[in-house]
């Protein structure tokens, strides 16, 4: 499983993983979202 990052400067980088570990990633970044939506819908 390849895992792709762009970084704040516009620079892409490419990762090969193992299927387990790209899992977790894409687990880990799918809860950050979550979280992140979460924060958006709280009045200030």
């Amino acid at each position: 499983m390849k895992i792709t990052y762009e970084f704040v400067t516009g620079e892409i980088s490419g990762v090969e993983v193992d299927e387990r570990l790209g899992g977790m990633l894409l687990d880990l970044d799918r809860q950050q979202y979550n979280n992140d939506q979460k924060e958006t819908r709280r009045p200030g």
